[in-house]
């Protein structure tokens, strides 16, 4: 299977004047949900999908609790999560609190480097 894609005209914001120019953009085939993951993987194992669920929920949990205290998670050979904060820059040190300069916590997921290489490798197809 491969990654479908559309061809879309976009200006340039910067240079409202300049033609169109076209790309390409990836078309999701629609989404899958944990539910069908967990299906689909326990026919590969033997694990029922109950077991299936009930485990990898508990190390999602565990995940989560763990990045709440500070903790980057390496989730095995999937890569790392971790939360980064976006703050506003104040005069001094003194001026800085939490209330007044985080915008956001967000969090990140960063693949290992071999999952990234094998994304990479994808195929492409024109959606139809």
């Amino acid at each position: 299977m491969a990654l479908q894609y559309t061809v879309q005209a976009k200006k340039n914001p910067r240079k409202p004047g300049d033609p169109e120019k076209y790309y390409i953009v990836s078309s999701s085939l629609g989404q899958i949900d944990f539910e069908k993951l967990i299906v689909e993987a326990s026919e590969e194992t033997t694990l029922n999908a109950d077991e299936l669920r009930l485990g990898l929920n508990l190390v999602f949990k565990k995940a989560i609790e763990r990045l709440e205290e500070g903790h980057t998670v390496r989730l095995a050979n999937i890569g790392l999560m971790g939360l980064r904060v976006n703050s506003l820059g104040s005069d001094s040190p003194e001026e800085v609190s939490v209330a007044k300069n985080v915008k956001d916590i967000k969090p990140y997921l960063a693949f290992d480097s071999k999952i990234r290489a094998r994304l990479k490798q994808t195929k492409l197809k024109k959606k139809a």
